[in-house]
C-alpha cells in the first residue's frame, strides 16, 4: 500500500484516539492471556482456556525450554519435562486474545 512504508502505528498513539466508550470495553470486556506449560498438558490447557475465556481462535506456538542449571532464569523444566537425553524440554505457549464468551452472552 501506499502508506505500508509507515510501519506498525505506535499503540499509544492509537489509544489516544479512543473514545471512553472504547477505551472502557478494552480494558473490561477483552481477555489478553498467554500460558506456558510442557507440551504433553496440551490438551487440559485448552479445555481450561475454553472453559475460563471460551476465545478462539487460540495462539499455540511451540517453546524449547532448556536446563541451564544456576542459568536458567525464571523459566526451567522440571526433570520429569526433559527430553530423553537432551537438555531441553518442549512446552507450548497458548494465548487467548478476544472478548470472553461470558462477556459475548452477556453475563
Amino acid at each position: 500500500t501506499l502508506w505500508g512504508w509507515l510501519g506498525a502505528p505506535e499503540v499509544g498513539l492509537l489509544k489516544l484516539a479512543q473514545g471512553p466508550v472504547i477505551r472502557q470495553a478494552s480494558v473490561e470486556a477483552h481477555v489478553v492471556q498467554e500460558s506456558i506449560a510442557p507440551l504433553r498438558h496440551l490438551a487440559d490447557c485448552v479445555r481450561g482456556f475454553d472453559e475460563w475465556f471460551g476465545v478462539y481462535p487460540l495462539l499455540a506456538f511451540p517453546v524449547r525450554v532448556y536446563d541451564r542449571g544456576e542459568l536458567s532464569g525464571f523459566l526451567r523444566p522440571r526433570k520429569a519435562d526433559l527430553l530423553p537425553g537432551k537438555d531441553y524440554g518442549m512446552y507450548v505457549d497458548l494465548g487467548a486474545y478476544g472478548v470472553p464468551r461470558p462477556v459475548k452472552a452477556g453475563m
